[in-house]
């Protein structure tokens, strides 16, 4: 992930279920920064949760941050 003067590393881990008509997954997703500006993204946390075609090539994503 880029931004103009910074970059974000972005670890996820997560699990799919493909279906013949409908594929979706759901992943947590944590950042990665040496950037001073960006610092707040190393103690984020984010659920994504995806459904698309089987190849991924038309898909929706919906991204919620994890606060606990």
């Amino acid at each position: 992930m880029f931004t103009s003067k910074d970059m974000a590393a972005i670890e996820s881990t997560g699990y799919g279920n493909p279906r013949w008509e409908n594929s979706k997954s759901v992943e947590i997703w944590r950042f990665r920064t040496a950037s001073e500006r960006l610092g707040w993204l190393n103690s984020a946390v984010a659920v994504a949760t995806q459904q698309g075609d089987p190849a991924w090539k038309e898909f929706t994503i919906a991204i919620h941050e994890w606060i606990g």
